[in-house]
C-alpha cells in the first residue's frame, strides 16, 4: 500500500469497489480511513476505478451479500487526479523507472501490479499540466498508453 500516509493498517479498512463488466476483474479493493458514520477517505490509488482518486472521501455501506464494505457514491474530492499507464509491450522497462522516477520528483505517488502497469496519484500541489506532458510524450513516442481516470484538479480556462 504505497500512499497510506504514516497511517497504521489498523486504522484502515478495505473497500469494495464493484467494476464493469468489461473489466478482468469482479472489484477493486482500495484502503479508507474512517473518518464519520459511513464515510471514508481514501488512502490509495485506483487502478481500475473511474471517476475518484486518493484522498476523495466516499460513502460505503456494509454489503448482505459478501459482507463487507461496498462503494456508495463520493461526497466530495480530495483533489488528486489519477492516470493507469501501461507500457507497450515491445517497450523497455528501463524507461516506466525513469517515467516513474520523474514523477516521484513532482510529488506524485505510484501505484500499481508491476512496472508496466500502474497508476499515478497527481496530488492538488503538482501542475497536471506538467505531468500530463510527460505522458503524452511517452504515448506519442509508442512507448506507453496512458488512460485519465479521474481529474480532481481545478483545470485552468480556455482562452
Amino acid at each position: 500500500m504505497g500512499s497510506d500516509r504514516g497511517l497504521s493498517p489498523k486504522e484502515l479498512v478495505k473497500i469494495r469497489f464493484p467494476l464493469p463488466p468489461d473489466e478482468n476483474a469482479e472489484a477493486e479493493w482500495l484502503w479508507a480511513q474512517p473518518i464519520e458514520d459511513l464515510q471514508f477517505r481514501l488512502k490509495n490509488t485506483p487502478l481500475f476505478v473511474e471517476g475518484i482518486g486518493n484522498e476523495d472521501v466516499v460513502e460505503a455501506v456494509v454489503d448482505d451479500v459478501h459482507k463487507v464494505l461496498e462503494f456508495r457514491r463520493v461526497v466530495r474530492g480530495g483533489g488528486h487526479s489519477t492516470y493507469r499507464i501501461a507500457l507497450q509491450p515491445n517497450a523497455s522497462t528501463e524507461r516506466s523507472a525513469t517515467l516513474r522516477a520523474n514523477l516521484e520528483r513532482r510529488g506524485c505517488g505510484i501505484e500499481g501490479v508491476s512496472p508496466r502497469l500502474f497508476a499515478i496519484d497527481i496530488p492538488p500541489t503538482t501542475d497536471i499540466y506538467e505531468v500530463y506532458g510527460l505522458l503524452n510524450e511517452g504515448m506519442a513516442e509508442g512507448t506507453w498508453w496512458f488512460d485519465e481516470m479521474h481529474v480532481g484538479h481545478a483545470l485552468r480556462e480556455k482562452g
